[in-house]
Formats: C-alpha cells, sequence, structure tokens
C-alpha cells in the first residue's frame, strides 16, 4: 500500500482557514468556522467574572461587566481606527459613577475606568464613518486577563490581549 504525503492537507487546512477568518475576522482568536461574531452570549446562572463584547445584528457594540456581587475594578480603552462612535450608552452614574468613562480624540476612543459590585453593567456604542477596526485594551483589577473576556455566543477568548475586531 502506497503512503499519502501530508502536504496534500496543507493546502485544503489553509483553504478552511481562510474561509473561518472571511466568516468571523477576530484578530488575535483562535480560527473557529462555527463561532458567529454577532450572536449575545447566553449568560448562566453565575457567570464568570468578567467582560462579555459582541457586535449585534444592528452593528451595536455591546460590553457586559460581570462581578458576580464581588467588588471588581473595569478599565480600558476602546479605540476606533477609522469613523467615530456614537451613541453611547451608559447604566446610570449611580451604578457606574460620576465620570468614570470618557470619549476622546474626536470621538474616536473610549476610556473608563470603574469599580463595582453590580452582577452586571452593560454600556453599548456604535460605529459610524467606515471604520475598519475596533480595537479593545480590556482590564480587570490593573490586569489584562483574556481568560475573563468573552466574545459572541460562543464566548470565545482572545488569544492575546490587547485584541481587535475588524471588519
Amino acid at each position: 500500500m502506497k503512503r499519502r504525503s501530508g502536504n496534500t492537507f496543507i493546502p485544503i487546512l489553509t483553504a478552511v482557514l481562510a474561509g473561518a477568518l472571511m466568516i468571523c475576522p477576530y484578530v488575535g482568536l483562535a480560527v473557529d468556522t462555527s463561532f458567529d461574531c454577532l450572536e449575545k452570549p447566553k449568560f448562566e446562572d453565575e457567570p464568570q467574572i468578567g467582560y462579555y463584547v459582541w457586535r449585534d445584528k444592528d452593528d451595536v457594540w455591546h460590553v457586559v461587566t460581570v462581578t458576580n456581587e464581588i467588588m471588581t475594578e473595569f478599565s480600558g480603552e476602546i479605540t476606533v481606527t477609522r469613523g467615530r462612535i456614537e451613541e453611547l450608552n451608559l447604566p446610570d452614574e449611580e451604578k457606574m459613577g460620576e465620570n468614570n468613562v470618557v470619549v476622546g480624540d474626536n470621538n474616536r476612543v473610549i476610556e473608563f475606568e470603574y469599580i463595582t459590585d453590580e452582577e452586571q453593567l452593560e454600556f453599548e456604542f456604535e460605529v459610524a464613518g467606515g471604520s475598519e477596526c475596533v480595537n479593545f485594551d480590556l482590564k480587570i483589577n490593573e490586569k489584562r486577563k483574556r481568560q475573563n473576556i468573552f466574545l459572541g455566543e460562543r464566548k470565545v477568548n482572545p488569544r492575546k490581549l490587547p485584541f481587535a475586531r475588524c471588519y
């Protein structure tokens, strides 16, 4: 019996990976063709502490922070490479604190820092003007913890931080 060379597998694998990136081009993520970029994650009774990030079908970005009622500091920067941030919706100041979210650099950057024990807080934003990428640099208790960042319905962790979502 003649043995096949493993080299025939490489073009097929390359085509599959390229297709996966076309479906869901998260920069820095493990490729998974079944990962849906647009769906909201399902929250368990006690979701893991961290960030849950997704973009819905109306192109609205959602960032939910979860604490499980443990005092936690969330901080970071979200940057749009082109275009501008519009329609930023925040939780009320009683839950998040005053002036803890700042939009700067001609509405291209969201900087935030707040300490909370609220079980879940969500802010959302839209990007207008043809942005190529949205870059996320997210921290929990002043540290980057990729294992506590969950993207989309399948709650995929980014491979590295900061990470970008390009479309």
